[in-house]
Protein backbone atom coordinates (compact mmCIF):
# COMPACT_ATOMS: atom_id res chain seq x y z
CA UNK A 1 0.00 0.00 0.00
CA UNK A 2 1.30 3.45 -0.81
CA UNK A 3 0.39 6.73 0.85
CA UNK A 4 -0.16 9.72 -1.40
CA UNK A 5 -0.39 12.92 0.59
CA UNK A 6 -3.27 12.63 3.02
CA UNK A 7 -5.02 9.86 1.07
CA UNK A 8 -4.29 6.14 0.90
CA UNK A 9 -4.32 4.14 -2.31
CA UNK A 10 -3.68 0.46 -2.90
CA UNK A 11 -0.69 -0.54 -5.01
CA UNK A 12 -2.16 -2.96 -7.52
CA UNK A 13 1.29 -3.95 -8.78
CA UNK A 14 1.40 -6.37 -5.84
CA UNK A 15 -0.17 -9.44 -7.38
CA UNK A 16 -0.42 -13.00 -6.15
CA UNK A 17 1.88 -15.57 -7.84
CA UNK A 18 -0.06 -18.27 -9.66
CA UNK A 19 0.57 -21.20 -11.93
CA UNK A 20 -1.38 -20.34 -15.09
CA UNK A 21 -0.24 -23.49 -16.87
CA UNK A 22 -2.41 -25.73 -14.71
CA UNK A 23 -5.61 -23.84 -13.85
CA UNK A 24 -7.78 -26.07 -11.67
CA UNK A 25 -10.25 -25.52 -8.84
CA UNK A 26 -8.85 -28.62 -7.13
CA UNK A 27 -5.55 -26.87 -6.31
CA UNK A 28 -7.07 -23.82 -4.62
CA UNK A 29 -7.98 -25.31 -1.22
CA UNK A 30 -11.71 -25.76 -1.82
CA UNK A 31 -13.60 -28.38 0.18
CA UNK A 32 -14.45 -31.66 -1.61
CA UNK A 33 -18.21 -31.06 -1.46
CA UNK A 34 -17.91 -27.63 -3.06
CA UNK A 35 -15.59 -29.10 -5.70
CA UNK A 36 -18.26 -31.64 -6.58
CA UNK A 37 -20.85 -28.90 -6.98
CA UNK A 38 -18.48 -26.75 -9.04
CA UNK A 39 -17.95 -29.68 -11.39
CA UNK A 40 -21.70 -30.32 -11.66
CA UNK A 41 -22.31 -26.69 -12.50
CA UNK A 42 -19.72 -26.97 -15.30
CA UNK A 43 -17.27 -24.44 -13.94
CA UNK A 44 -14.36 -26.38 -15.40
CA UNK A 45 -11.40 -24.00 -15.03
CA UNK A 46 -10.99 -21.01 -12.72
CA UNK A 47 -10.53 -17.58 -14.20
CA UNK A 48 -7.49 -15.50 -13.35
CA UNK A 49 -9.20 -13.55 -10.58
CA UNK A 50 -10.54 -16.80 -9.11
CA UNK A 51 -7.09 -18.41 -9.12
CA UNK A 52 -5.62 -15.43 -7.30
CA UNK A 53 -8.43 -14.53 -4.91
CA UNK A 54 -9.83 -17.88 -3.75
CA UNK A 55 -6.70 -19.12 -1.89
CA UNK A 56 -6.30 -15.72 -0.23
CA UNK A 57 -9.94 -15.69 0.82
CA UNK A 58 -9.77 -19.25 2.15
CA UNK A 59 -6.78 -18.22 4.27
CA UNK A 60 -9.06 -15.71 6.09
CA UNK A 61 -7.07 -12.77 4.75
CA UNK A 62 -8.49 -9.40 3.82
CA UNK A 63 -8.12 -8.63 0.14
CA UNK A 64 -8.69 -5.81 -2.31
CA UNK A 65 -9.05 -6.86 -5.94
CA UNK A 66 -9.21 -4.90 -9.18
CA UNK A 67 -10.81 -6.95 -11.95
CA UNK A 68 -13.11 -6.07 -14.82
CA UNK A 69 -16.78 -6.99 -15.06
CA UNK A 70 -17.46 -10.51 -16.29
CA UNK A 71 -14.14 -11.93 -15.06
CA UNK A 72 -15.63 -14.25 -12.42
CA UNK A 73 -15.60 -12.03 -9.34
CA UNK A 74 -18.69 -13.51 -7.72
CA UNK A 75 -17.19 -17.00 -7.46
CA UNK A 76 -13.87 -15.43 -6.47
CA UNK A 77 -15.40 -14.18 -3.24
CA UNK A 78 -18.39 -16.53 -3.05
CA UNK A 79 -16.45 -19.77 -2.68
CA UNK A 80 -14.24 -18.51 0.18
CA UNK A 81 -17.25 -16.89 1.85
CA UNK A 82 -19.33 -20.08 1.83
CA UNK A 83 -16.45 -22.23 3.06
CA UNK A 84 -15.28 -19.78 5.72
CA UNK A 85 -18.70 -19.17 7.29
CA UNK A 86 -19.29 -22.93 7.40
CA UNK A 87 -15.95 -23.49 9.13
CA UNK A 88 -16.28 -20.53 11.51
CA UNK A 89 -20.00 -21.11 12.26
CA UNK A 90 -20.92 -17.58 11.28
CA UNK A 91 -22.68 -15.56 8.60
CA UNK A 92 -21.59 -13.44 5.67
CA UNK A 93 -22.78 -10.18 4.14
CA UNK A 94 -22.34 -8.94 0.58
CA UNK A 95 -23.01 -5.24 -0.02
CA UNK A 96 -23.79 -4.18 -3.59
CA UNK A 97 -24.87 -0.88 -5.17
CA UNK A 98 -27.85 -2.12 -7.20
CA UNK A 99 -30.78 -4.48 -6.67
CA UNK A 100 -30.13 -6.23 -9.97
CA UNK A 101 -26.57 -7.03 -8.95
CA UNK A 102 -27.86 -8.39 -5.63
CA UNK A 103 -30.09 -10.82 -7.53
CA UNK A 104 -27.19 -11.86 -9.74
CA UNK A 105 -24.87 -12.50 -6.78
CA UNK A 106 -27.64 -14.47 -5.07
CA UNK A 107 -28.10 -16.71 -8.11
CA UNK A 108 -24.39 -17.50 -8.40
CA UNK A 109 -24.00 -18.24 -4.67
CA UNK A 110 -26.95 -20.62 -4.86
CA UNK A 111 -25.38 -22.46 -7.78
CA UNK A 112 -22.46 -23.55 -5.61
CA UNK A 113 -23.99 -23.52 -2.13
CA UNK A 114 -27.50 -24.90 -2.41
CA UNK A 115 -26.54 -28.57 -2.15
CA UNK A 116 -24.67 -27.79 1.08
CA UNK A 117 -27.82 -26.23 2.54
CA UNK A 118 -26.93 -22.59 1.93
CA UNK A 119 -29.68 -20.10 2.74
CA UNK A 120 -29.35 -16.67 1.16
CA UNK A 121 -31.42 -13.55 1.57
CA UNK A 122 -31.65 -10.48 -0.67
CA UNK A 123 -32.43 -7.18 1.07
CA UNK A 124 -33.03 -4.20 -1.19
CA UNK A 125 -34.26 -0.69 -0.53
CA UNK A 126 -38.00 -0.24 -0.01
CA UNK A 127 -38.79 -3.14 2.34
CA UNK A 128 -40.76 -2.57 5.55
CA UNK A 129 -39.49 -3.56 8.98
CA UNK A 130 -42.04 -6.39 9.15
CA UNK A 131 -40.90 -7.77 5.79
CA UNK A 132 -37.27 -7.67 6.90
CA UNK A 133 -38.06 -9.35 10.22
CA UNK A 134 -39.92 -12.22 8.55
CA UNK A 135 -37.04 -12.84 6.16
CA UNK A 136 -34.36 -12.63 8.84
CA UNK A 137 -36.35 -15.10 10.97
CA UNK A 138 -35.37 -17.80 8.47
CA UNK A 139 -31.76 -17.40 9.60
CA UNK A 140 -29.94 -16.92 6.28
CA UNK A 141 -26.26 -17.78 6.12
CA UNK A 142 -25.53 -14.97 3.66
CA UNK A 143 -27.32 -11.64 3.23
CA UNK A 144 -26.89 -9.72 -0.03
CA UNK A 145 -28.09 -6.15 0.19
CA UNK A 146 -27.75 -2.50 -0.64
CA UNK A 147 -25.99 -0.21 1.87
CA UNK A 148 -29.13 1.54 3.14
CA UNK A 149 -30.96 -1.75 3.76
CA UNK A 150 -28.09 -3.36 5.67
CA UNK A 151 -27.48 -0.22 7.71
CA UNK A 152 -31.16 0.01 8.55
CA UNK A 153 -31.15 -3.56 9.84
CA UNK A 154 -28.33 -2.72 12.23
CA UNK A 155 -29.53 0.68 13.41
CA UNK A 156 -33.06 -0.62 13.93
CA UNK A 157 -31.66 -3.66 15.78
CA UNK A 158 -33.37 -6.05 13.39
CA UNK A 159 -30.12 -8.00 13.29
CA UNK A 160 -26.60 -7.71 14.66
CA UNK A 161 -23.02 -8.28 13.57
CA UNK A 162 -22.25 -10.70 16.41
CA UNK A 163 -21.87 -13.67 14.06
CA UNK A 164 -20.61 -11.75 11.03
CA UNK A 165 -17.41 -13.45 9.84
CA UNK A 166 -17.09 -12.37 6.18
CA UNK A 167 -17.98 -8.99 4.67
CA UNK A 168 -17.74 -8.36 0.91
CA UNK A 169 -18.03 -5.17 -1.14
CA UNK A 170 -18.82 -5.90 -4.79
CA UNK A 171 -18.46 -3.19 -7.44
CA UNK A 172 -16.83 -1.21 -4.66
CA UNK A 173 -16.11 1.79 -6.88
CA UNK A 174 -19.87 2.38 -7.09
CA UNK A 175 -20.36 1.91 -3.35
CA UNK A 176 -18.05 4.80 -2.53
CA UNK A 177 -19.58 7.29 -4.94
CA UNK A 178 -21.32 10.26 -3.33
CA UNK A 179 -24.67 8.47 -3.28
CA UNK A 180 -23.49 5.73 -0.92
CA UNK A 181 -20.23 7.05 0.59
CA UNK A 182 -21.71 8.21 3.90
CA UNK A 183 -23.73 5.00 4.30
CA UNK A 184 -20.67 2.85 3.62
CA UNK A 185 -18.56 4.71 6.18
CA UNK A 186 -21.23 4.14 8.84
CA UNK A 187 -21.66 0.50 7.84
CA UNK A 188 -17.93 -0.26 7.87
CA UNK A 189 -17.51 1.39 11.27
CA UNK A 190 -20.02 -1.06 12.78
CA UNK A 191 -18.25 -4.23 11.64
CA UNK A 192 -16.74 -6.53 14.28
CA UNK A 193 -12.98 -6.71 14.63
CA UNK A 194 -12.62 -10.41 13.80
CA UNK A 195 -14.38 -10.30 10.43
CA UNK A 196 -12.75 -10.84 7.05
CA UNK A 197 -13.19 -8.04 4.50
CA UNK A 198 -12.97 -8.57 0.74
CA UNK A 199 -13.51 -5.73 -1.74
CA UNK A 200 -13.76 -6.06 -5.51
CA UNK A 201 -13.38 -3.09 -7.86
CA UNK A 202 -14.10 -2.97 -11.59
CA UNK A 203 -12.05 0.22 -11.97
CA UNK A 204 -9.71 2.02 -9.62
CA UNK A 205 -11.44 4.34 -7.14
CA UNK A 206 -9.23 6.61 -4.97
CA UNK A 207 -12.12 7.48 -2.64
CA UNK A 208 -13.08 3.84 -2.19
CA UNK A 209 -9.49 2.73 -1.69
CA UNK A 210 -8.92 5.45 0.90
CA UNK A 211 -12.04 4.47 2.85
CA UNK A 212 -11.24 0.75 2.79
CA UNK A 213 -7.63 1.33 3.87
CA UNK A 214 -8.96 2.26 7.33
CA UNK A 215 -10.86 -1.00 7.74
CA UNK A 216 -8.66 -3.65 6.10
CA UNK A 217 -5.82 -5.42 7.87
CA UNK A 218 -2.72 -5.96 5.76
CA UNK A 219 -4.85 -6.88 2.73
CA UNK A 220 -3.59 -8.90 -0.20
CA UNK A 221 -3.72 -6.69 -3.28
CA UNK A 222 -4.76 -8.38 -6.53
CA UNK A 223 -5.00 -7.05 -10.06
CA UNK A 224 -6.08 -8.89 -13.17
CA UNK A 225 -6.61 -7.73 -16.74
CA UNK A 226 -8.57 -6.25 -18.34
CA UNK A 227 -9.14 -3.30 -16.01
CA UNK A 228 -9.43 -0.43 -18.50
CA UNK A 229 -12.86 0.40 -19.92
CA UNK A 230 -14.52 -2.81 -18.64
CA UNK A 231 -17.90 -3.84 -20.02
CA UNK A 232 -20.04 -2.12 -17.41
CA UNK A 233 -23.37 -3.75 -16.72
CA UNK A 234 -26.39 -1.51 -16.17
CA UNK A 235 -27.97 -3.25 -13.20
CA UNK A 236 -31.68 -2.61 -12.62
CA UNK A 237 -32.22 -0.24 -9.72
CA UNK A 238 -35.74 -1.38 -8.89
CA UNK A 239 -36.87 -4.04 -6.44
CA UNK A 240 -36.36 -7.68 -7.25
CA UNK A 241 -39.53 -9.60 -8.16
CA UNK A 242 -40.17 -12.69 -6.09
CA UNK A 243 -41.63 -15.60 -8.05
CA UNK A 244 -42.69 -17.59 -4.99
CA UNK A 245 -44.62 -14.98 -3.02
CA UNK A 246 -44.90 -11.26 -2.46
CA UNK A 247 -43.12 -11.56 0.84
CA UNK A 248 -39.96 -13.63 0.58
CA UNK A 249 -37.09 -13.61 -1.88
CA UNK A 250 -35.08 -15.92 0.37
CA UNK A 251 -33.77 -18.92 -1.49
CA UNK A 252 -35.12 -22.28 -0.28
CA UNK A 253 -32.54 -24.91 0.63
CA UNK A 254 -32.39 -28.43 2.05
CA UNK A 255 -33.59 -28.46 5.66
CA UNK A 256 -30.46 -28.11 7.77
CA UNK A 257 -29.44 -25.73 10.54
CA UNK A 258 -25.82 -25.48 9.41
CA UNK A 259 -23.91 -25.68 6.17
CA UNK A 260 -22.90 -29.25 5.34
CA UNK A 261 -19.31 -29.14 4.08
CA UNK A 262 -16.37 -31.50 4.39
CA UNK A 263 -12.98 -29.99 5.11
CA UNK A 264 -9.76 -31.54 3.89
CA UNK A 265 -6.25 -31.39 5.29
CA UNK A 266 -4.26 -28.55 3.82
CA UNK A 267 -0.61 -28.02 2.91
CA UNK A 268 1.11 -24.95 1.37
CA UNK A 269 0.89 -24.84 -2.40
CA UNK A 270 4.35 -24.55 -3.95
CA UNK A 271 3.34 -22.16 -6.70
CA UNK A 272 1.88 -19.63 -4.26
CA UNK A 273 5.31 -18.72 -2.89
CA UNK A 274 5.29 -16.88 0.42
CA UNK A 275 1.56 -16.20 0.31
CA UNK A 276 0.85 -19.06 2.69
CA UNK A 277 -2.23 -20.20 0.79
CA UNK A 278 -3.29 -23.84 0.74
CA UNK A 279 -3.88 -26.77 -1.54
CA UNK A 280 -5.65 -30.06 -0.96
CA UNK A 281 -3.47 -32.97 0.04
CA UNK A 282 -5.91 -35.43 -1.44
CA UNK A 283 -6.79 -35.35 -5.12
CA UNK A 284 -10.39 -34.86 -6.12
CA UNK A 285 -11.56 -36.27 -9.42
CA UNK A 286 -13.95 -33.92 -11.11
CA UNK A 287 -16.41 -35.19 -13.65
CA UNK A 288 -15.58 -34.03 -17.17
CA UNK A 289 -17.67 -31.03 -18.11
CA UNK A 290 -17.82 -28.27 -20.61
CA UNK A 291 -16.89 -24.77 -19.40
CA UNK A 292 -19.75 -22.65 -18.10
CA UNK A 293 -20.64 -19.49 -19.96
CA UNK A 294 -21.46 -17.77 -16.66
CA UNK A 295 -18.07 -16.56 -15.44
CA UNK A 296 -19.19 -14.54 -12.44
Amino acid sequence: MEIRGQSAAFDYTMTTPINPEQPSFSTLGISPKLLQTIAKRRFQKPTLIQMRAIPVGLADRDLVALSGAGTGRTLAFGIPMIQNIARRKGVGWVVVPFAGLAAHVDAILQKVGREAGLRTLVLVDGLSDDQIKRRLARKPHIIIGQPASLLRCLESKLTSVDKLKVFVCDEAERLFESRYAGLMERLLSMLPGDRQLMAFFSVSSPSGEEALAKYTRNPEIIKTDPIENPARRRWPRGRIPDRRSTDSPIRPAPKASTLDLEFAEFRPAKHYGSLGSSALTNTHKQTPATPSKDRR
